[in-house]
């Protein structure tokens, strides 16, 4: 099922769902997006009034428990430091009571009188005095018990133990917390400072019972007193351990409750803002828990602060927000639904009359009267459907009249039609006697252009020979001239040779005299060399040995001499014979230059011939390519005859589909009901008659006010 059909379909399913007129389907729409609207302002108002005081309680929360632990870690260093500045001031008294006994002992006084002036003054301040001797027996003691030895045994005096090192030079004092007294368990705390005339233990006690005192005053538990209920219902001090410390809570009936136990998620949440240190909490249905970490002043933890707020004043303020949400949004609403009711009426008043106009068009009645309407966009609609109406109406009733008159117009046609296919018919048989007188006179060129070619090779053939020896003639005159060039040449080298022979002479004469004076100072040495006798006998065998070189020498220029002259004799020979033979071949070259001179004069009338030959050939195939041309033309036509008649039969089955579509064209036209006006004068006239007959024949029509565009399958192109 194509797209289309399903939103039919889904069109059709919506009527039958909801039928009901445009005006109620606008005032629903309307009242739907109003009130869609008014819930959702309504929705977003209460879910950001309920994340601002959701806000607000876990911003109020965090600030408590942040605040509560701060005070308590407060409340948890007053005591600790309290008890510090106690055992300062302490010891400074056992430093002055270890003075005071070792002064009292160095002036003869008896432990016993000391005691006595003790006494008073430790019953009025609430203090014990005490001192003991070197074995850490009590000599000096403000408490009316009886006499008390330290031991250095923690197991035996787990308390008193740790004062025995003063007794040992380990320590010069010793500061105890305060703790239950091992002989009564009342809370004591204990200072001690060691003698200073000899070992000695010097001890002041004094009743810690104004700490847990001091603890109740300063302490959490008169605060939580004081926070505990309206919104907060419950706060627990946790120790380091997580143990519930104090606990205090309002149950529903306001009364109080004491409960030590943690849930698994309030300990969750104890544990994470332990890690990191910050206040963590969470939103569940009994209300906010947060959770703060005890920090000490040395950044040490010291618990925790767990509080839970309730969440019910919040959800009142959120409820009453939601409530003031939703009566505004009815206040808006109702108005908002009264402005669709109107705005319906006013859009389907109008509506209905152009689908009145409408649904007229589409049965073919066109003669409907155009309705008043409003100056909005709804009124514009209507005025285009009543425009829409009175244009439809003139164009049918110009197709009416244009549809009658095209009946005439098909007719003409026809009849015009029949004329160009009896003349194209005696046009083709014309045209099939010029292609056979064509033919011949293109096959008589080719032969003729034939036989030109044949004559125009033989031409170039004569004038390739002739330039071929034409050719010939000059190189061989060049060659015969290069000869003599070249025997003039070999003559002057012989020259040459037979002047550089006597220079050759002349210097053999002058070694043949060198070597005849060389052979006479040779012999003088031999001579000179016997008168010396045995001395001259190395001088003796040199002057033979250049003796004998220079008669070789000798010798040697001779046959020099001998082979110049009989060299020089040939040179001379030589170039007597170069000289006559140079001479024949200057006559010859002359005479080779005479036979190049006839040449020429034969080869430019055989070259002017094959020119002559080559313009009558050009000539010729001109004329069969225009024979051949005139054929192919010929054949054209007779072919565009053949087709023009074809085409005219096409253009008869055309005319009658024509006629058969103006045939239709009528009756359908004929079922629309116009309203009568004057008529047109497009096609009265017989001469656009005339010109309408002519366009049809080309193709196309155009006229002033239609245009009609005939299908290109029945125009017939010439």
């Amino acid at each position: 099922m194509s797209s289309h059909g399903v939103g039919c379909d889904n069109t059709t399913v919506l009527t039958g769902l909801l039928p009901m007129s445009l005006r109620s389907r606008i005032a629903l729409i309307a009242a739907l997006l109003i009130t869609l609207v008014a819930a959702v302002t309504t929705v977003v108002e209460t879910l950001a009034s309920r994340q601002a005081v959701l806000e607000q309680v876990r911003v109020g929360g965090n600030s408590i428990a942040t605040s509560l632990a701060s005070t308590a870690a407060f409340a948890a260093e007053v005591p600790r430091q309290v008890e510090d500045e106690m055992g300062k001031q302490m010891r400074t008294q056992a430093s002055l009571l270890a003075s005071l006994v070792s002064i009292g002992e160095e002036a003869g006084v008896s432990n016993k009188t000391i005691r006595d002036q003790l006494k008073p003054i430790a019953d009025a301040a609430g203090i014990e005095l005490l001192a003991t001797d070197s074995s850490g027996r009590t000599v000096i003691y403000t408490n009316d018990a009886e006499d008390f030895t330290f031991s250095p045994d923690p197991t035996e005096q787990p308390q008193a133990s740790a004062f025995y090192r003063l007794l040992e030079g380990k320590t010069q004092s010793v500061i105890q917390k305060a703790q239950q007294r091992e002989t009564d368990d009342k809370i004591f705390k204990y200072v001690g400072v060691g003698g200073i005339d000899k070992p000695r233990i010097v001890q002041v006690g004094m009743e810690a019972s104004y700490l847990e005192r001091l603890d109740q005053n300063l302490g959490l538990q008169r605060l939580l007193d004081r926070l505990i209920g309206g919104d907060v219902q419950k706060i627990t001090i946790l120790s380091s351990e997580l143990t519930p410390l104090v606990t205090r809570s309002v149950g529903e009936n306001n009364s109080e409750e004491s409960l030590n136990t943690l849930t698994d998620t309030d300990r969750g949440i104890v544990c994470d803002c332990i890690l990191e240190k910050l206040p963590l909490g969470r939103l569940d249905a009994s209300g906010y828990h947060v959770a703060a970490p005890i920090l000490t002043a040395d950044g040490s933890l010291g618990g925790a602060v767990l509080v839970t707020i309730s969440t019910k004043s919040a959800y009142g303020v959120i409820w009453k927000q939601s409530l003031a949400g939703l009566i505004a949004a009815c206040a808006i609403g109702i108005p908002g639904i009264l402005a669709g009711v109107w705005l319906g009426r006013s859009i389907a008043m109008p509506v209905g009359h152009a689908a009145a106009i409408a649904e007229a068009i589409a049965s073919g009645d066109l003669t409907s009267e155009p309705q008043q309407a409003g100056h909005n966009e709804v009124g514009r609609l209507l005025q285009a459907f009543t425009g829409m109406n009175d244009s439809l109406s003139q164009l049918i009733g110009r197709i009416q009249t244009a549809g009658a008159r095209l009946s005439t117009v098909e007719a003409d046609t026809t009849a015009s039609l029949r004329q160009q296919e009896h003349v194209i018919s005696r046009f083709d048989g014309s045209t099939a006697e010029i292609a056979a007188a064509v033919s011949q006179i293109s096959a008589t060129s080719n032969e003729l252009l034939e036989a030109t070619s044949h004559v125009r090779e033989t031409a170039r053939e004569a004038q390739s020979v002739a330039d071929e020896g034409q050719s010939g003639v000059d190189r061989m005159t060049a060659s015969m001239q290069q000869l003599d060039e070249s025997m003039h040449a070999f003559t002057r080298k012989l020259s040459s040779i037979s002047q550089r022979a006597a220079g050759i002479t002349t210097v053999v004469t002058t070694i043949a005299k060198v070597a005849e004076h060389t052979n006479l100072l040779s012999l003088n040495a031999t001579i000179e060399a016997e008168k010396a006798g045995e001395a001259g006998r190395g001088f003796r065998i040199v002057a033979q040995e250049i003796r004998r070189l220079a008669d070789q020498t000798a010798l040697a220029t001779k046959d020099i001499e001998r082979l110049v002259s009989e060299m020089q004799t040939a040179v001379s020979s030589g170039t007597m014979e170069m000289d006559r033979f140079r001479n024949e071949v200057s006559s010859r070259v002359l005479t080779v230059a005479e036979i190049g001179s006839s040449l020429g004069r034969v080869v430019e009338p055989v070259a002017a011939v094959s020119h002559s030959l080559d313009q009558v050939h050009e000539g010729m195939q001109a004329q069969s390519e225009g024979a051949g041309q005139i054929r192919d033309a010929m054949e054209n036509l007779r072919t565009a005859a053949g087709e023009s008649s074809a085409a005219h039969a096409i253009f008869y089955a055309s005319l009658d589909e024509l006629r058969a579509l103006i045939t239709e064209l009528n009756t359908e036209a004929g079922r629309f009901q116009v309203r009568r006006s004057k008529p047109t004068d497009d096609l009265n006239t017989l001469s656009e008659h005339a010109e309408v007959t002519k366009q049809l024949t080309t193709g196309e029509w155009h006229s002033t006010g239609e245009q009609l565009v005939v299908p290109q399958e029945i125009v017939v192109n010439h």
